[in-house]
């Protein structure tokens, strides 16, 4: 049985509309399959998240956007038959699949949810929903004497979260659908974000037009002496030069840009 355990940072709790900010992956063992701080494209700071993540938008200037992992991902999601997580349906996967990874679930594959199946052995009745009230992962981890690593890092995280289902569930765990937390994998086919649009720069006028109206204009003044034509003429060429000036900026950057 291929076992995998997850978990996320992320910029806040909207998968809509948030990002992910590092994501871990260990299999059944405890082996790291993957841990990657990511670069979210369109979030710049999220100081709410950051005071509970401690992840600043300097720690992943320089990482990579998630879909640059997106066939790791797949790979390692595709090839599990059991796929673990603290409130891993309601929050790890959405934020997955909303980014842009898709995944065709191996048949009989499983999602187990360790905060559904450790909110009905806590035992604490949430009067509002009808239900088990949640309890947060360091709740479970305590629950099972687990006091290793740091909170809210995704890597320490899955490791608690990886030990916690052993406890629940048995190693090796038995399951099965019937039980609370387990629930059959199915595939989500996402359409691939496509990246922030590219601005495109409009090319400056060269100016050339104003310059020669401009030295026309001069003329003009040379013919009449009138100062009215005089004036005309020194703004023509002052911007001119000053747009030609700004277009040979731009055609040389071009240039650089082609060299690159």
């Amino acid at each position: 049985m291929n076992i995998i355990c997850l978990d996320i940072e992320t910029t806040g709790l909207d998968p809509d509309s948030d990002e992910i900010l590092q994501l871990s992956i260990i299999d059944g063992a405890g082996e790291i399959l993957f841990n990657e701080y990511i670069l979210p494209t369109e979030h710049d700071c999220w100081p709410s998240a950051q005071k509970v993540n401690h992840i600043s938008p300097a720690m992943v200037q320089d990482c990579k956007p998630l879909l640059y992992y997106a066939d790791t991902i797949q790979r390692i999601l595709e090839d599990a038959d059991v796929i673990v997580g603290y409130n891993i349906r309601g929050f790890d996967l959405p934020f997955i699949f909303n980014g842009g990874i898709g995944y065709d679930a191996k048949p009989g594959a499983i999602v187990v949810d360790v905060m559904i199946a450790f909110a009905r052995i806590y035992g604490k009745h949430d009067d509002y929903h009808g239900g088990y009230k949640w309890q947060k992962l360091r709740t479970c981890a305590s629950y099972y004497s687990y006091y290793k690593g740091k909170a809210h890092n995704s890597l320490d995280d899955a490791r608690a979260t990886l030990f916690c289902f052993y406890k629940i569930f048995g190693d090796p765990p038995k399951l099965s659908r019937r039980l609370t937390g387990v629930y059959r994998s199915t595939s989500n086919f996402v359409k691939r974000k496509s990246p922030n649009p590219v601005k495109t720069v409009s090319t400056p006028k060269s100016g050339n037009l104003m310059i020669g109206f401009g030295f026309f204009v001069l003329l003009v003044f040379f013919s009449s002496f009138d100062p009215f034509w005089l004036v005309i003429a020194v703004l023509l060429l002052y911007f001119g030069f000053k747009r030609h000036k700004i277009y040979k900026i731009f055609k040389q950057d071009e240039v650089s840009k082609q060299a690159d």
